[in-house]
């Protein structure tokens, strides 16, 4: 989903010259490489042929900042985006990843640029759970490594009997298909997925929200490039999605 802003933004960098200011991890190669994965809010390849996304138009913008090109690396499950970020096989990981407490044990988050909402998701057709208590005994998927499997093994301390299926084949969006189809009662998933989900299934419903809003954020390595990480500091300061 493209926005406005973004079109002033690259105008204005456009007009500085940032070229000289490469962190020292990118000098040789040129390059900035992000790991992300595909989706309609992250990166994708449009009807036209052309790639968007939230994650590719925010990293294309801070490579050119950078005065370097922008390589994406897919992964080809969610739950390895992090493993290959602590492998360092990409400079940053731009992917829609929820800041948690758990991730911050193994890497570092750049300051948020959205803020979203974990909701359990249903098919109109059958009946609306309105309580946590009211998912015992329902087909629930999740994204196996996502956020939403750290929200749920908090639930099952006050309420054991909930179970769920990880599935690490899948993103968020082919599992909330597979609620509109009837495969499964209800996902768990991020408010801007589901909204963008129920363009083309307008029978998925919001049960009810799962906790407290969230952030989303870039991940670097711990041990990363001090100065790159320092450079997408600045960019977020300045950049408002």
């Amino acid at each position: 989903m493209r926005v406005y802003f973004f079109l002033f933004f690259a105008l204005f960098l456009s007009a500085c010259d940032m070229r000289g200011k490469v962190p020292p991890s990118m000098r040789d190669g040129g390059e900035l490489v992000v790991i992300t994965r595909n989706g309609p809010t992250t990166y994708y390849e449009d009807a036209q042929g052309n790639f968007a996304g939230l994650e590719y138009d925010l990293a294309t913008l801070f490579a050119k900042e950078l005065g370097v090109r922008v390589r994406f690396m897919v992964a080809p499950e969610f739950n390895q985006v992090l493993p290959l970020l602590q492998k360092k096989q990409a400079h940053l990981a731009a992917a829609g990843l929820t800041v948690t407490a758990e991730r911050e044990k193994s890497v570092r988050f750049a300051p948020s640029y959205q803020t979203v909402q974990q909701q359990v998701v249903y098919s109109t057709f059958a009946l609306r759970p309105e309580v946590i208590r009211d998912l015992i005994g329902k087909r629930i998927e999740v994204v196996a490594g996502s956020s939403y499997v750290e929200r749920l093994n908090g639930l099952k301390q006050q309420y054991p009997q909930l179970t769920w299926a990880e599935v690490p084949q899948q993103e968020s969006e082919e599992l909330l298909g597979r609620v509109a189809d009837g495969a499964v009662d209800c996902v768990v998933a991020d408010s801007h997925l589901i909204s963008v989900a129920q363009n083309f299934y307008p029978n998925l419903g919001v049960a009810f929200d799962l906790g407290a809003e969230e952030q989303l954020a870039w991940a670097f390595p711990l041990d990363g490039d001090a100065e790159l990480y320092a450079k997408a500091r600045e960019f977020f300061a300045r950049v408002d999605p």
